[in-house]
């Protein structure tokens, strides 16, 4: 990314918008594909993509099929249909996918810059006295 400011922006909600949740990134982890996704968005996608693979090789097998369990470890891009790459998870899980730095610094400045903007219109003094005080 450039140096411009986009925080604030229609593109930096873009960028730090969950695909999954809808919601602003936690714990951001990047896939070999470039997207990123919330880790616990991950995490519950990838046991619901084991289910679904697990549940569609059991239709597929004969009762006398070997009853040993497939290997898990690829997870299809949640992006999809507009990305089809298929990650290898890694040993450890979802969870040793990497933290997006880029995107996880940006989603901090942009919650500092929403603090900063709501100190700002923190009242100069106190408004709860009424203009006729005679306390000035």
């Amino acid at each position: 990314m450039s140096g411009r400011n986009i925080l604030g922006s229609e593109r930096a909600h873009d960028v730090l918008t969950c695909r999954l949740c809808s919601q602003y990134l936690r714990e951001p982890r990047q896939l070999p594909c470039g997207h990123t996704f919330c880790l616990a968005c991950l995490e519950r996608y990838y046991a619901a993509e084991c289910q679904r693979s697990a549940d569609t090789a059991a239709r597929r097998r004969s009762p006398s099929a070997d009853r040993r369990p497939r290997h898990r470890g690829l997870l299809p891009c949640p992006a999809a249909p507009v990305c089809l790459h298929v990650a290898v998870v890694p040993d450890d899980g979802v969870a040793a996918f990497p933290v997006n730095r880029r995107v996880a610094d940006m989603r901090d400045q942009v919650s500092q810059s929403i603090n900063q903007r709501e100190i700002c219109r923190a009242p100069l003094y106190d408004t709860s006295r009424s203009a006729n005080s005679s306390q000035w």
